[in-house]
Parts: C-alpha cells; structure tokens; sequence
C-alpha cells in the first residue's frame, strides 16, 4: 500500500526515519537521519513548526512511538500547523488488529518465534530508545482522538496486507471556533 498526494502540495512528514516519502516537502524524525530536515521530539509539544503552514500532514508508524497521554496534545498540534482545509493521513497500527493476528499465527511470522514475532509486533523493534510502541490504537479510538483534536471528516481504513495497520486521514476544518 502506498499513500499519495495531489502534485503540488506542501506535504510535511512526521517520523520519516531512514526513508523519507518522494512528496514530502518538509521530513522531520527524533532523531537525524540522512533523509530528516531538522528534528523534534514528538512527545514534547509544542513543536517549533509554524502553523497554517502545510496542505497534508503526513505519518507512517509514528503515532504509536507517542506516549499514550501525549498524542491529544500531538494531534491539537497538527491541527494548528496544518492549514485550515487542510488534512492529515497517519498510518499506524490497529492494536485490536494485531492481537488477532498474534492470536491466529502461534507459529509465529517473519522467521521468528511465537514470542519474539508477537513481542515485536506490539511492542515495537526496541532497536533505539524511541522506537518503542506507547499506544494502544483502533479506528474507535482514533476517530475519538483526531475529532477531540479538532479535525473532522475522519476515517480509517484497513492498511497493509496483513490487515493489522490502518490509515488515518481527516481534515482541519475551514472555520475554527464556534460557530455564529
């Protein structure tokens, strides 16, 4: 599965790691990569970005990375930079997801055993100090959480092959505030 962009658009990335995406205007990660721009520590908002500056917000396995009592004020963040009208698109795991799949594959995956696949999956690779998962996401969860941000127009839909991801797009609303 692959996400894309309309031709034009100032895309900022959030979490690009190692592999920065071709539409990315602007990739931001914790850590300095070869493909980051500058870095932010995405579980200390807010962050040194100006707002109303991009058209999409862009996220692929980085909102689980967030301490769970962090990603509300995350997400009020990306609601404040991107543009009114704009929209986001995170893809993230589907925690409910992955627990069936553990569940149905006692075997295990991917070469290794039933205990490391599982740890993995849910735990994240432990590779870094921040690539740990800090979240327990699904799409009732998601939607709460983006709508209480601000956005609105928010779906998720089942990302990858195995079905244990999903993608995560909504919209800042035109008009902020209450309304008249």
């Amino acid at each position: 599965d692959a996400v894309h962009f309309p031709e034009g658009a100032r895309v900022l990335e959030l979490g690009c790691g190692e592999s920065r995406h071709p539409a990315s205007s602007v990739a931001v990660d914790v850590r300095a990569t070869r493909c980051t721009d500058f870095t932010v520590d995405f579980n200390n908002p807010p962050y040194q970005i100006a707002g109303d500056d991009f058209d999409i917000i862009y996220s692929q396995f980085m909102l689980e990375h967030v301490a769970y009592h962090i990603i509300p004020a995350m997400l009020k963040e990306c609601c404040r930079i991107v543009r009114p009208g704009g929209m986001v698109a995170f893809v993230t795991p589907n925690t409910e997801e992955q627990l069936k799949w553990i569940q149905k594959h006692p075997e295990g995956w991917g070469g290794k055993d039933f205990y490391n696949a599982a740890s993995e999956l849910i735990f994240g690779t432990l590779d870094y100090p921040e690539n740990s998962h800090r979240a327990f996401l699904s799409p009732d969860i998601a939607v709460k959480l983006f709508v209480e941000a601000g956005f609105s127009e928010v779906q998720t839909t089942r990302f990858g092959s195995a079905g244990t991801d999903m993608l995560i797009q909504a919209r800042r609303p035109i008009v902020d505030g209450p309304q008249a």
